[in-house]
């Protein structure tokens, strides 16, 4: 396992795209990536397209998108991750 922490969400929504289309390139089939983002004070549908859209648009699937083969689950934490 291998964690990627970001400086924020704006970081991690900034970079996500060119580091989804990196791993596109190289992705096993029994990898998967799990994003976390804090819901700070976002629309949760709104976010969720956001992160969905991104992930479709680097040519991975989500598993919203195809619960059957997806390579990414997106996940947004209601209460903040610093709290962990």
């Amino acid at each position: 396992m291998n964690i990627i922490i970001f400086n924020g969400k704006k970081s991690l929504l900034d970079k996500l795209p060119n580091r989804l289309k990196a791993y596109h390139n190289f992705i096993q089939p029994n990898h998967y990536l799990f994003i976390l983002v804090d819901r700070d004070n976002d629309n949760c549908y709104e976010l969720k397209q956001k992160l969905e859209t991104i992930v479709a648009q680097s040519g991975l699937t989500t598993c919203t998108a195809n619960p059957q083969a997806y390579h990414v689950v997106n996940r947004i934490v209601i209460e903040e991750p610093e709290a962990w």
